[in-house]
């Protein structure tokens, strides 16, 4: 049985998957103007022969040696999926990453639905809480801010605001994650809403004003 040659060493300088820096990609081309084989400019140059080889090869498509931009990987989607899944998303603003992919028969990570849908600036973002409004509470209230716009500080310094919070049994539920455009976290869609009604609890009392504030 005939003997078996040693494996040969890796040089430990020798890099992979790297782009070469425009030094070495100006040796390999002076290199092989001067005629030189491609195994002992790369042997010279710590490189691999096939990128010696890629890199001469490529030379007249590159303008001062400068690397043409890479494509990257092909896109998983197309335009009308996209489309699809900003329609979904709009419908109902709280659908899950589970119900995007169901709805539109795709197998798509998480990630790459919401890449898609910040392309076209959409956020997700956790549901603000806010109590239930009837339109004339809406109005009411719309109405005491516009009538106060234009108060100075010395207007306010006038007015104490107080109000009452309760801790109570049952809250704290888990968040509600929404999707929408930047500026529209509060539209009334987008918020999640709760009943005035108690359950068992403890409640506390305080007030502020412009200078200060109150015990609780």
């Amino acid at each position: 049985m005939p003997a078996r040659k040693p494996l040969a060493v890796i040089p430990i300088n020798r890099t992979y998957n790297t782009k070469l820096s425009l030094y070495t990609r100006g040796q390999i081309i002076a290199q092989a103007k001067l005629g030189r084989p491609y195994a002992k400019i790369a042997k010279d140059l710590k490189t691999p022969i096939q990128t010696v080889a890629t890199t001469i090869r490529r030379a007249p498509l590159r303008l001062d040696s400068i690397s043409q931009p890479r494509p990257g990987a092909p896109s998983k989607t197309d335009a009308r999926t996209r489309r699809r899944i900003l329609y979904i998303v709009k419908k109902d603003p709280r659908a899950s990453y589970a119900k995007i992919r169901e709805e539109t028969d795709v197998t798509l990570s998480n990630s790459t639905i919401y890449r898609i849908l910040q392309s076209f600036h959409m956020e997700h973002w956790i549901a603000k809480k806010r109590p239930i409004l009837s339109e004339d509470h809406t109005k009411e209230r719309l109405i005491w801010c516009e009538n106060r716009k234009s108060w100075t500080s010395e207007d306010w310094a006038k007015v104490i605001f107080t109000d009452e919070c309760s801790f109570e049994r049952g809250s704290g539920k888990r968040p509600t994650w929404i999707w929408c455009y930047k500026g529209h976290r509060l539209d009334r869609n987008k918020v999640d809403t709760y009943d005035k009604g108690k359950d068992l609890s403890i409640m506390i009392w305080g007030g502020i004003w412009l200078t200060d504030r109150s015990n609780i």
